[in-house]
């Protein structure tokens, strides 16, 4: 989490993961964090939400994801995903097939995904 800005202590972190991992597998898949995700705290909009996953992702801050730096960073989250998955969110996410996501295609897809409607 240190490489996301965030300083947490062991047992906060073991509390974060055990809350985001339902089926107790030591990993969080796509799914448990989609899920953990979705239940937002407070009155964010979905805009905020996903302004906030891009911002942890965009490990330089450019504005832009690259497939190595959403994998990487992806990883650093134990998210259990392989390259089939990495393939599929980039297929997903970049829309014009510039080899990068741009932070206004994540956040369309996210907002087109009504994963974080209230």
């Amino acid at each position: 989490m240190a490489s996301f800005g965030v300083n947490m202590t062991a047992d906060e972190l073991q509390s974060l993961t055990s809350a985001m991992d339902a089926d107790g597998s030591g990993q969080i898949e796509l799914a448990e964090f989609l899920a953990y995700m979705g239940d937002p705290p407070g009155n964010q909009s979905v805009e905020e939400i996903a302004n906030g996953i891009f911002s942890l992702l965009d490990a330089n801050g450019d504005g832009n994801l690259s497939r190595g730096e959403l994998k990487s960073r992806l990883e650093g989250l134990n998210a259990g995903l392989n390259e089939a998955d990495i393939d599929a969110a980039m297929a997903l996410f970049d829309k014009d097939k510039s080899g990068s996501i741009a932070k206004k295609e994540f956040l369309y897809a996210i907002k087109e995904m009504k994963t974080f409607d209230k």
